[in-house]
């Protein structure tokens, strides 16, 4: 499904949380929900400063590896689908 830019803008200003689903070097896919802010037509998410398990956010790995991603936003009435990449 093939939305235009304001739809998305309309969607996104709905829903304050998404789920960024990315996929690692090994091919496993991976999802989390993140919270995030739009500016300049681009989302930011920020990364906490928490020390981690394997040093790094799976995420943030992923998205190295492989910068396509797709974004899931689940509302009362329809979810949200989307992709995103280099």
């Amino acid at each position: 499904m093939e939305l235009s830019q304001d739809a998305i803008t309309k969607r996104l200003e709905n829903w304050p949380i998404v789920r960024l689903a990315s996929k690692g070097s090994d091919g496993r896919l991976h999802q989390v929900p993140i919270v995030f802010a739009r500016s300049g037509g681009r989302l930011w998410s920020p990364i906490d400063g928490k020390p981690k398990r394997d040093g790094e956010l799976v995420r943030v790995r992923n998205l190295r590896d492989n910068p396509e991603v797709s974004l899931l936003g689940v509302g009362k009435r329809r979810p949200l689908f989307g992709t995103a990449g280099k």
